[in-house]
């Protein structure tokens, strides 16, 4: 379902494929050859969202952008990035080739670098940076900018 909000419509390129159950509200750019799967839910509501060429969204993701107050918390993702199901991403940059497992979840103004794997169920916090090619363990939690790990279990 396509949904137009404050006025904006999303932005699909042709060649990308939206299932019908998945759900694309507002400000929203999806590149080409992109997959947005089945129950995926994406929001730009006080802001935007970008998602790029050969990017996949799998089922019941969640991608959020928000804002708080005259502060967007924009979504920007990369070319070729894998969403697991159940992931959700609430504001923050994927660079391309990321791959983002089940489970996982990104929080505001966090970015993960090109190459990098937030693994089952691992947490990137708020602000947090994953360097390039880095690899978060499962039910981890990545902060601050050098990426401290510590266990969610």
């Amino acid at each position: 379902m396509i949904i137009k909000h404050s006025g904006i419509e999303p932005k699909i390129d042709p060649s990308s494929y939206i299932a019908p159950t998945a759900v694309v509200i507002g400000n929203v750019s999806i590149g080409a050859g992109a997959k947005v799967m089945f129950g995926a839910v994406i929001n730009s509501e006080g802001s935007r969202v970008t998602i790029g060429e050969g990017t996949i969204i799998s089922e019941n993701a969640v991608i959020r952008a928000t804002a708080d107050g005259n502060k967007e918390h924009f979504v920007a993702i990369g070319e070729s990035v894998f969403i697991g199901p159940h992931a959700t991403i609430l504001g923050g940059v994927l660079e391309p080739c990321c791959y983002i497992a089940t489970g996982a979840t990104i929080l505001h103004g966090a970015k993960v670098s090109s190459g990098s794997v937030v693994a089952v169920g691992a947490l990137v916090h708020a602000n947090a940076v994953v360097p390039k090619d880095f690899f978060v363990p499962p039910y981890s939690t990545a902060l601050s900018t050098k990426c401290s790990m510590t266990s969610r279990r």
